[in-house]
């Protein structure tokens, strides 16, 4: 049997407020039954709803959103999980660099004498 929810516990599992989850429900995005005078959410759905929108901003931001093998920033030596967390690309060797040593205004890399803000190189642990 399929596990229903809220749209409390949706808002809850998503991090979101309860008038956003709401918003989504009412304009058809996210799949909903009304039983008497309260919306449930299958599981599923849910599910179903979270992987389009994935793929949604995956197709907007035309970048891939599966995991990067051992890639790593060459500032801040941390590991670059997916396209989303590369800010940019070193302007000296075009090595990339993580979103957040990015934002603070690094555009070099490490190996030309700015290593990341806790002293580490690439490779380092993070």
């Amino acid at each position: 049997m399929s596990s229903f929810l809220t749209l409390n516990q949706v808002a809850e599992i998503l991090g979101v407020e309860y008038k956003t989850v709401y918003r989504l429900v009412r304009s058809g995005e996210l799949p909903a039954a009304r039983i008497g005078r309260v919306y449930r959410v299958k599981q599923g759905d849910l599910d179903g709803y979270f992987e389009s929108s994935k793929q949604k901003l995956a197709a907007e931001t035309s970048r891939d959103l599966t995991p990067l093998a051992e890639l790593w920033c060459c500032v801040s030596g941390k590991r670059i999980i997916s396209a989303l967390d590369i800010g940019g690309y070193a302007s000296d060797t075009g090595e990339p660099i993580c979103r957040a040593a990015w934002d603070e205004g690094s555009r070099l890399s490490a190996s030309n004498g700015s290593a990341g803000s806790d002293g580490s190189t690439r490779g380092g642990a993070g």
